[in-house]
């Protein structure tokens, strides 16, 4: 009798929050921090496309199944970002509720020859801040219907991350503000900064389409490396989730010089620049600041 006591003691002692957490499943890493962000001490979160993984090409597992039947909200990106998502939930057979973080976002379209005869949504929507203010009100929208009880710490945790992103957006206005046009065109290895072009003015060319699995063909090549010797382009830069080989290759070709790292669809891990959605964009910012050869403040 004294040992059941003591044990209800001790759970009855244990912090609430640690038994009434709810359990979020994200589909990738820069979702997930966003997340996290909105839901706080609140809430646990999981994604199923971790740090430096390409979401384009991932398959799931049955692992997956698993995750996401313990969840109490998933939320994905949408526009058939996560192509392989509705395949899970069938697999899995997940009733619970499932939020688009991208719904009311103005997304643009693009040709995609390989995978449709018509335009299709560009999904990286997240490369401006601006449109993840959108995805915290929909997360916020989501958490406040399922747990209700907690609406107004849901609201002020959203509003504390819409301000840091109202201040990030600023700050990547000021970077590249006063810098020459003709200095202002990048290469990276796929199509996943056109809404950061068409935010802050720089272009963005790519060998590979929206998704990683866009194998260029060798005539697509072939114009490219023309283009950047003809333009003068003289830094390329890697994505930490795509293979290098099509960056070197351009470099090799046409003498251009490796600038850095950009992260794109997926966070780095913990200890490395880009592990959390904010850290990330700084990074990306001063990375190409600093290779474009524009005065980064702090």
């Amino acid at each position: 009798m004294k040992l059941i006591i003591a044990f209800l003691a001790l759970f009855y002692a244990l912090p609430t929050h640690a038994k009434n957490k709810l359990f979020v499943v994200s589909s990738f890493s820069i979702l997930g921090d966003v997340v996290q962000n909105v839901g706080g001490d609140l809430i646990e979160v999981q994604t199923i496309v971790g740090p430096n993984e390409d979401t384009h090409a991932y398959n799931p597992t049955p692992n997956d199944n698993k995750l996401i039947l313990k969840a109490d909200l998933i939320v994905i990106n949408g526009l058939s970002f996560e192509t392989w998502f509705q395949r899970l939930i069938k697999a899995s057979g997940y009733k619970g509720p499932v939020t688009i973080a991208s719904k009311s976002i103005p997304f643009h379209k693009m040709m995609e020859p390989q995978f449709s005869d018509e335009p299709v949504p560009d999904p990286h929507v997240w490369s401006n801040p601006r449109h993840v203010m959108i995805w915290v009100q929909n997360i916020k929208k989501a958490l406040q219907k399922i747990d209700p009880n907690n609406t107004i710490l849901y609201e002020k945790n959203a509003s504390d991350y819409i301000e840091k992103l109202e201040t990030l957006n600023q700050w990547i206005k000021d970077q590249f503000k006063g810098i020459p046009k003709d200095t202002c065109k990048v290469i990276t290895a796929h199509d996943a900064f056109n809404y950061f072009e068409k935010a802050y003015g720089l272009v963005f060319l790519a060998p590979q389409g929206l998704s990683t699995l866009d194998e260029p063909s060798a005539h697509e090549m072939v114009n490219l490396i023309k283009q950047i010797k003809k333009e003068k382009i003289s830094t390329i830069f890697v994505e930490n989730i795509s293979s290098q080989h099509l960056i070197k290759q351009l470099a090799s070709e046409t003498g251009a010089k490796i600038g850095g790292t950009l992260y794109s669809d997926a966070l780095s891990k913990k200890e490395e620049p880009g592990g959390t959605y904010l850290n990330m964009m700084h990074h990306n910012v001063s990375t190409l600041a600093t290779s474009l050869g524009c005065t980064v403040s702090p």
